[in-house]
C-alpha cells in the first residue's frame, strides 16, 4: 500500500479567465506527465454521509474511490483522509478488471456502495515546488440505484 501526504488547493475557472490561465500555465510551467484520461468510481452510503461530511467539515473527512488511469488496466482503491496535517491518500492495487466488478462493502461501520462514476482528462505541470493539474472534459454518471430520470451529466467547463 502506498501512502501520500500533501497540501492541496483547488480552483474552478470560468471559461473566460480559465482560457487565459491555461495559456499562462501551459506556457510557463514544465509538463510533468503526458495528458491522460482518469476514471473514478466514488463510494458513499445511500444517504451520502461521506459527501455531506465533506460539506460540513474542513478536516476529519474522507472519500473512497476506485481509480483507473488512462492506458492502464489497473484499478486502484484510494482512501483520502483530510486531517490537520494535510491530505493523506492510501492507495491499494486491486485485482478488478472493470468497475462493474466492485461490490458494496463496509467502511467504518457503514455500508458504502458505488454512487457516481467521474471521468475527465488531466494535464500535469510543475514549477519549483508547485504542481498544477488541469482537469477538462468532465463527465459524471450517477448510480442507477438513485433512479433519477437523467443519470448522465456533462460539465460546462472545458
Amino acid at each position: 500500500m502506498k501512502v501520500e501526504l500533501r497540501k492541496e488547493y483547488k480552483f474552478i475557472s470560468d471559461v473566460n479567465s480559465g482560457n487565459r490561465d491555461l495559456i499562462f500555465i501551459r506556457g510557463n510551467y514544465e509538463k510533468l506527465y503526458p495528458k491522460r484520461k482518469i476514471s473514478s468510481l466514488y463510494f458513499d452510503t445511500f444517504n451520502l454521509k461521506l459527501y455531506k461530511d465533506s460539506l460540513i467539515n474542513d478536516v476529519d473527512k474522507s472519500k473512497i474511490r476506485f481509480r483507473q488511469y488512462g492506458g492502464s488496466q489497473t484499478i486502484n482503491k484510494e482512501i483520502k483522509i483530510n486531517s490537520n496535517l494535510g491530505r493523506l491518500k492510501f492507495i491499494e492495487r486491486t485485482n478488478y478488471e472493470n468497475f462493474d466488478e466492485i461490490e458494496p462493502f463496509i467502511y467504518k461501520g457503514f455500508l458504502i456502495q458505488p454512487i457516481v462514476l467521474i471521468s475527465f482528462d488531466r494535464e500535469y505541470f510543475i514549477k519549483k515546488n508547485s504542481r498544477i493539474t488541469i482537469d477538462t472534459k468532465l463527465v459524471s454518471k450517477l448510480s442507477k440505484s438513485f433512479n433519477l430520470s437523467q443519470a448522465e451529466y456533462f460539465s460546462t467547463k472545458s
